[in-house]
C-alpha cells in the first residue's frame, strides 16, 4: 500500500489557520470574528493531533474552540445591540407617556428582582 502524502494535509492545514487568523483580525462583525476565532482553534486542534500531541489537541478543542468560543458568543449576544436597546426603549416611553423602565439592564442582566431600587434612584427618593 502507498504511503499517504501527509505533507499536502499540513500544508492545507497551514494555509486555513493563516487565513482564519487574518480574517479573524480583520473582520469588522464581532459575532463572525468569534466564530472564525473558533474555526482557527479547531483548524490549531487538527494540527497538533497531526503532530502526536494529541493532549494539546484535546485542551485546544475543548478551551480554544469550545469554551471560549462559546463564551465569546454569548457575552456579544447578551451585550450586542445597546444603542438598539436605548432606541425602543425611548420609542416605548414616548408612547406610553411615562417612564417605562426596561427589563434588563443594558448588559443583558435581569434587573427585576431590583426594581424597587432603581426606581429609588432614578425618581430622586
Amino acid at each position: 500500500m502507498p504511503e499517504l502524502p501527509i505533507w499536502q494535509f499540513d500544508v492545507l492545514l497551514l494555509i486555513l489557520v493563516v487565513l482564519f487568523a487574518v480574517v479573524a483580525l480583520s473582520i469588522r462583525n464581532l459575532m463572525g470574528a468569534a466564530v472564525v476565532f473558533g474555526a482557527y482553534s479547531f483548524m490549531m486542534c487538527l494540527i497538533w493531533a497531526g503532530m502526536g500531541a494529541v493532549d494539546v489537541a484535546f485542551t485546544e478543542a475543548a478551551v480554544g474552540a469550545g469554551v471560549s468560543t462559546v463564551f465569546v458568543v454569548s457575552t456579544l449576544y447578551n451585550t450586542g445591540d445597546s444603542l438598539g436597546r436605548a432606541q425602543e426603549l425611548a420609542k416605548r416611553n414616548r408612547r406610553a407617556g411615562k417612564t417605562v423602565y426596561p427589563e434588563e439592564n443594558y448588559y443583558g442582566w435581569m434587573i427585576n428582582d431590583r426594581e424597587d431600587e432603581l426606581r429609588a434612584l432614578l425618581t430622586g427618593g
